[in-house]
């Protein structure tokens, strides 16, 4: 797609968006990684750790990063981060972008998760990874890695909400 000038425009769309989703895909692999090196860990070790990295839906958090970078990509954001997109659809224009991305993100998985494993591997002893994979197995751990996403929802909105307070009082005149 080009401007009326022959400019590709939403390439330039798609770079900016990129950066969001790079800085998305940093704060989940840190988020996931809680700061950890990467090093050697034994292999029994890091069976037990992708056996966690697995209990705790890492492959569905993957699989939704997926689907939230894919609508950064197509998404109306787009068309503000490109005035010359006012009144076009950037989404078919984004569809072979997307499409390579996608495929791209699914090569990487197994990596990903590899490389986890390999964070959680150094961090815990082999009787630490067992028991949290116990837990994560259980009833109450499934529930806790199902209602993840809402909990941090909310807990993000308390936060903020208080945050908004301390603000509005500490430029109170």
């Amino acid at each position: 797609m080009q401007d009326q000038q022959g400019i590709a425009i939403v390439p330039k769309m798609l770079t900016s968006r990129l950066a969001t989703i790079r800085l998305a895909l940093l704060a989940a692999v840190l988020l996931l990684q809680g700061g950890a090196t990467v090093g050697g860990a034994s292999g029994d070790k890091q069976a037990l750790a992708y056996e966690v990295v697995l209990a705790l839906g890492v492959p569905r958090q993957m699989a939704q990063l997926e689907e939230y970078m894919k609508a950064e990509l197509t998404g109306p954001q787009g068309k503000q981060d490109q005035p010359s997109l006012a009144g076009l659809d950037p989404a078919p224009a984004a569809a072979p972008l997307v499409a390579s991305f996608s495929s791209q993100f699914a090569a990487y998985q197994p990596q990903v998760l590899s490389e986890v494993a390999e964070l959680y591997a150094e961090l815990f002893t082999a009787e630490e990874l067992r028991t949290i994979a116990a837990f994560y197995k259980s009833s109450a751990g499934t529930k806790l890695v199902a209602l993840s996403p809402e909990l941090v929802e909310q807990t993000t909105q308390i936060g903020l909400a208080y945050g908004q307070q301390a603000m509005d009082r500490a430029t109170a005149p």
